[in-house]
């Protein structure tokens, strides 16, 4: 049976997790995967299973793709995130579209959260490289400058330490 493009706020259907239930088309969600995040935007289309549809990029795919629910989020704990985008829902799910199979994935410039905020609010960011990145550069300089003859593998620990720090003060606030 191929994926029907239904409007969700007319159809009755069953629901698998709290998030799916709570979710509407061109909300943002998250789901965590451990190490990260990863983020996508509810669509107006249902698959074939009668489950929501996702848009996102992801390394997966290397692009941007429309895909079931189940496929996107694997299991993992999901919520909708709380931060309301500026631009309607239709519009959001309309400029996520015009990126399918165009997007091209990087882990540091165009991610699945770079892509939700371009879709919903114009510009391109992520929280989880900036936070990454910041935490990871300060706890290296912080130590490079406290220790008078800093070794390399106490740098490159703290980089590591500051980078996941970093990544646990990204995750966004949610319903």
């Amino acid at each position: 049976m191929s994926e029907q493009s239904l409007l969700l706020s007319s159809m009755n259907f069953e629901i698998g997790t709290e998030a799916e239930a709570i979710a509407k088309p061109g909300d943002f969600i998250v789901s965590n995967f451990s190490t990260y995040q990863h983020w996508s935007i509810v669509s107006d289309k249902l698959c074939s299973e009668g489950k929501l549809m996702l848009i996102s990029a992801t390394k997966r795919t290397g692009t941007v793709m429309e895909e079931p629910w189940d496929k996107v989020v694997n299991g993992q704990p999901t919520k909708v995130v709380a931060d309301t985008p500026i631009l309607s829902p239709e519009n959001i799910i309309k400029r996520a579209r015009s990126k399918i199979g165009v997007w091209k994935y990087s882990v540091t410039s165009q991610n699945c959260e770079h892509f939700v905020n371009w879709a919903g609010n114009e510009k391109i960011s992520s929280k989880q490289v900036f936070y990454t990145i910041t935490g990871a550069t300060t706890l290296a300089a912080i130590y490079t400058l406290v220790e008078k003859n800093p070794k390399l593998f106490w740098i490159l620990l703290a980089v590591g330490v500051g980078g996941f720090l970093g990544l646990f003060l990204s995750r966004p606030s949610t319903k």
